[in-house]
């Protein structure tokens, strides 16, 4: 049980750092325009925005979950640039969004699945656009999906980005992770130190 709670102290010290970090060094959205990055060159800044977005919906990447039913709980709606590389994917976990990529992609009948996606074209097809959130990095990155996405297309850059859309640096909430992470470390320490003395 000790050991429990001291991985759950570290966790907590990791997320909840990492989120007073990024809510000390972004106190608003850096923007960018998205073609900015055309020569690979990727922003530092954790909080951003991006404009000139161009997106094909149906173009998403998505992982099935073991356990699931088949369809999409995440999209990662890539971004191309003007020379056509992918420099960043847009995380998007929208009730609405993902219902019209699920209605679409799993359509066996190709009549239905044309007439869907006529009906919707306006959502799956979206030019100049702009998103804002954070980079996922560090403790809120997942390293094995960050690599199955690089293995996707030849077009995506070796260090590409995946912006959480509509996500916002918040600093009460880290704190209160990372305060909690000291006491349950204290209390570990103290159960570490109960025991040799016994």
């Amino acid at each position: 049980m000790k050991y429990i709670l001291l991985i759950i102290a570290l966790i907590c010290i990791w997320g909840g750092s990492q989120g007073v970090y990024t809510s000390i060094n972004n106190s608003s959205p850096t923007v960018y325009d998205v073609n900015s990055f055309v020569n690979g060159i990727i922003p530092k800044e954790e909080w951003l925005q991006l404009e000139n977005c161009n997106i094909n919906l149906m173009e998403s990447i998505y992982f099935e979950s073991a356990f699931g039913n088949g369809l999409a709980e995440e999209l990662f709606i890539p971004l191309n640039t003007q020379n056509d590389s992918i420099t960043v994917f847009i995380s998007e976990k929208s009730q609405n969004v993902l219902d019209v990529f699920n209605l679409i992609n799993t359509q066996t009948d190709p009549e239905k699945a044309q007439n869907y996606f006529e009906k919707y074209e306006h959502l799956i097809f979206k030019d100049s656009i702009t998103y804002s959130g954070i980079v996922k990095y560090g403790i809120d990155l997942d390293n094995k999906q960050w690599r199955q996405l690089s293995s996707t297309s030849p077009k995506i850059i070796s260090k590409f980005l995946i912006l959480d859309n509509n996500t916002t640096p918040d600093s009460i909430f880290s704190y209160f992770i990372l305060g909690l992470g000291v006491l349950l470390l204290l209390l570990s320490i103290k159960s570490f130190l109960k025991k040799e003395t016994e």
